[in-house]
């Protein structure tokens, strides 16, 4: 019973060991296909205003025992937003990496943005690698980068450069402000007026919500109503000037990785030209009415005399 047991045993053997002889008899190559690992770094990045930034990017070719090195590599970009643009080591959009004995290969990406975007929008720009080796075998790989839009003020204002007033009384200028940049803002409104000159603001601090960029949208704006009066002695056909300053913040969200409140002013000056007249307890408007009132009262004030 003892020989037929060994002799199974051998049989067994015999058979693994053929079998194992096999595998081992395989080329390597059939065991694995080309192979590209892209790496960037950072994989996430912020971008202002029509601004530019890049991220480095790593190209590797993996391989396992005596692998053949890839003929070469097709790289292109494919940003999800279309505010986004984003070219490979220049000439992108479309990049072809040579191996040259060497597994790695150092590359960058370069990203430009539009103005139509939202502050803390993201983009992901979506990087596609097609490598092909020696063998004919291919691979198609995918890796990401995460663009951030930074917040940008941006004011307007729409006012008359031309205001006509008279002296003692309360004029109304309307001054509607409009928000061009990308995020929610919050705009002060700051008054240099001449000596003597009394004015108030409605709204001295506004907050005007971000745009959203659609097609045929009307920026938000609001009027801010300035009311302003002038001094008595402020004569007929005299002029002078106002200067208004806005001054915008951002609302919510700030710059990164400066993590700082972005601005804008809007600054501008009002004429002003008196066409009045002001005499004790009366203001005319106009200077034909204000000399006929003159006029009258001068000749009221002779005939009392003459009593």
């Amino acid at each position: 019973m003892i020989p037929k047991k060994r002799s199974k045993i051998s049989i067994y053997a015999v058979f693994c060991t053929m079998l194992m002889s096999a595998l081992l008899a395989a080329p390597l190559s059939s065991a694995y296909g080309a192979n590209i690992i892209m790496t960037p770094n950072p994989t996430t990045v912020y971008i202002d205003y029509n601004g530019h930034t890049q991220t480095n990017l790593t190209l590797k070719y993996q391989v396992s025992g005596d692998m053949p090195f890839p003929v070469g590599a097709n790289i292109t970009t494919h940003p999800d937003k279309p505010w986004i643009v984003a070219t490979v080591a220049n000439p992108g959009p479309t990049y072809t990496v040579e191996w040259s004995g060497s597994q790695e290969v150092e590359s960058r990406v370069d990203i430009s943005a539009g103005a139509n975007f939202s502050a803390g929008e993201v983009c992901i720009i979506y990087i596609n690698g097609k490598v092909t080796d020696s063998t004919g075998g291919f691979a198609d790989r995918n890796s990401t980068i995460s663009v951030i839009g930074n917040p940008y003020c941006r004011l307007v204002a729409n006012v008359s450069n031309w205001v006509d007033i008279v002296p003692n009384r309360i004029v109304d200028i309307p001054i509607t402000v409009y928000n061009y940049g990308n995020c929610n803002t919050f705009v002060s409104t700051n008054v240099t007026a001449p000596s003597g000159f009394e004015y108030t603001v409605d709204s001295t601090d506004i907050r005007l919500d971000a745009p959203k960029f659609t097609v045929n949208e009307s920026m938000p704006n609001r009027t801010i109503h300035l009311s302003l009066m002038a001094p008595k002695k402020f004569y007929t056909n005299e002029i002078t000037t106002l200067k208004v300053k806005l001054d915008g913040r951002s609302a919510g969200i700030n710059r990164m990785p400066q993590n700082e409140t972005v601005r804008d002013t809007y600054e501008f000056t009002i004429t002003l030209r008196n066409r009045g007249f002001y005499i004790p307890g009366y203001t005319f408007e106009g200077l034909f009415a204000a000399l006929a009132c003159a006029g009258y009262a001068y000749c009221a004030y002779k005939g009392k005399r003459k009593c």
